[in-house]
């Protein structure tokens, strides 16, 4: 069982690194050269995935890293971020799990 979580916590180690590597691969090189925000939209969503795939950080901070990074990119104003996370219909399932 030991050998099992070794492996487990070595792949969210890899995942992790891997993750930061390709967001910085992304950022350094431009995918489209004429969307500068669409690039750093990809870089961002290649990060996630990676994250997400190999579990690197726990699943809901990964799905708020949007949150955090769009603004700071420049992708998307808080203003518009925000609203999309707080939405009514989200805080309704929110509330669900949060009795679940």
């Amino acid at each position: 069982m030991a050998i099992q979580g070794q492996q487990t916590d070595k792949a969210r180690t890899i995942g992790l690194w891997l993750g930061l590597a390709a967001f910085l691969l992304l950022m350094l090189f431009p995918v489209a050269s004429t969307n500068e925000a669409a690039s750093k939209m990809a870089a961002v969503a290649l990060l996630m995935e990676i994250w997400w795939v190999s579990d690197a950080i726990p699943l809901f901070a990964t799905a708020l890293l949007p949150l955090v990074l769009f603004p700071m990119l420049g992708i998307m104003d808080s203003g518009a971020t925000a609203p999309i996370y707080f939405n009514s219909i989200i805080v309704l399932f929110i509330g669900g799990f949060m009795i679940a």
